[in-house]
């Protein structure tokens, strides 16, 4: 699935799209990368425009520290998280 949002300017379409992710979402019968998305776009770098291909690795640390667990076993954030430091650091030792 792509989301993409439009504003008047940026700063506008980054509230559209974390009204789209934060509230409006709604995805049944698989796993989201929603937890991840709204920390990147929630980010103050990535809000002030100062991001590159390496945002996620920059960053992983201050990514993963937004998600917040409903409880130990929450999957969507497990999975959030594995993909952010896949992306970032690339494949593991133990893969």
């Amino acid at each position: 699935m792509l989301v993409i949002t439009a504003g008047k300017d940026r700063s506008d379409a980054i509230r559209v799209m974390d009204r789209c992710l934060g509230r409006n979402l709604r995805v049944e019968g698989v796993k989201t990368l929603q937890p991840l998305l709204l920390s990147i776009i929630r980010h103050p770098a990535f809000v002030a425009g100062e991001f590159s291909t390496r945002f996620i690795e920059e960053h992983l640390a201050e990514l993963v520290a937004t998600f917040r667990d409903r409880s130990p076993e929450d999957e969507v954030l497990k999975v959030a998280r594995y993909v952010a430091e896949i992306t970032a650091l690339g494949p593991q030792g133990w893969m």
